[in-house]
This record gives structure tokens, C-alpha cells and sequence, in this order.
């Protein structure tokens, strides 16, 4: 998984220093944690060392004295299967950000709102938007809700969770929505 958002960022962005892909592999952990669970064996900066070092050997990136990490030719070849098997999980997330971004709500059953994201994600489809199916499967769509929720882009209301159900609502951070959909949408871009 780390080796695949590793990926997704040199391949968006050709040259970046290392405590950028740091950062940006810290976004993309959060928003996937749902789904995966990360290694913590290492501090995060040994542990994307690695990854690099890893690169360096396939002779897909280069590492300047000051930095600076370019991605060679060599690299698209090297790191674009490890991006896809990642792509419909970002499909999934995308969906979900983009649905509540166009939409005005303010209480919804997580279970009709994943009916009614599950929808819009096959007119994604038929639009050609999306291109895998299981980026709209029910787990994966709710993975992605309790993504947002712990990043306070949306929240749960208490009363319901008693009864086994989660009502959600928009957080304190649901103007991060935005944001969050063109990240998405920007690695989508590179992956299709």
C-alpha cells in the first residue's frame, strides 16, 4: 500500500522534495486508514526511505545531494502497477467527496446516503468518470464516510449510534470537501 501512494505521488508530480512526498503520503494515509492498515515498525521518514531506496535500485528515481527526487523514465514503467492497484479506492473516495460536494444536506441515514452515493457512482461510470465497479461497493463506500468523519469533514450524530445506526451530518471541516475531491480527482488523472 505505501509503495502504491508512493506511486500515485511521483507519478503526478515528476520532481518533489522528500518532505513533500512525506506530507503527501501523510494525506493519503489518513484518508485511506479505513482500509488499510500502515506499518509503524519504522518512523514515517525511514520507512519512505526505504521505499526509496527500493526506487533508487530499480532505477526508477533519482535522489539529489539536496533532496530532491526525480522521477526517470524507467519510473512510470516501474511504479504504474503499484498505482493501480490502489485506483478504485481512490475512485471510492472520490465518489463519495464529489457526491457530498455537490449536494445540500444536513442529516442523512449512512445507509440511504450510501444507497443514493452508490447511484450517482454508476452514472460516474456510464459517464466513463470511473472504471472499475468495485469502487462503488457498499464497504468500500462506507470506509470512505468513516474516513470523513475522522477528519471532521463530517460527523455522527450520538443519538443514533445507541440504536446501531450512524446519522451523519456535515462536521466542523465539511468545507475541506472541496479540497479533498480535486486531490482525488488530480491522482485519478494519472492513474487512468
Amino acid at each position: 500500500v505505501s509503495l502504491g501512494i508512493v506511486s500515485s505521488i511521483l507519478l503526478k508530480q515528476k520532481q518533489l522534495a522528500q518532505q513533500t512526498l512525506i506530507d503527501r503520503f501523510l494525506t493519503f494515509q489518513r484518508i485511506l486508514s479505513p482500509d488499510f492498515r500502515f506499518s509503524t515498525r519504522l518512523p514515517l521518514p525511514q520507512h519512505i526511505d526505504k521505499i526509496l531506496i527500493y526506487a533508487e535500485r530499480k532505477e526508477a528515481i533519482k535522489v539529489t545531494h539536496n533532496g530532491m527526487i526525480e522521477l526517470l523514465e524507467r519510473g512510470e514503467k516501474t511504479f504504474f502497477p503499484f498505482m493501480r492497484l490502489l485506483t478504485n479506492f481512490f475512485e471510492g473516495y472520490w465518489i463519495v467527496t464529489s457526491y457530498l460536494a455537490s449536494q445540500t444536506f444536513s442529516r442523512r441515514d449512512e445507509s440511504s446516503l450510501i444507497g443514493d452515493i452508490r447511484r450517482y457512482g454508476k452514472k460516474m461510470k456510464i459517464l466513463g468518470k470511473i472504471h472499475q465497479m468495485e469502487s462503488i461497493s457498499p464497504d468500500l463506500l462506507s470506509n470512505a464516510l468513516t474516513s470523513l468523519v475522522e477528519q471532521e469533514i463530517l460527523k455522527t450524530e450520538d443519538s443514533m449510534r445507541a440504536r446501531g445506526k450512524r446519522r451523519l451530518n456535515r462536521g466542523k471541516h465539511f468545507s475541506g470537501i472541496h479540497t479533498l475531491q480535486e486531490t482525488l480527482e488530480e491522482t485519478l488523472a494519472t492513474a487512468l
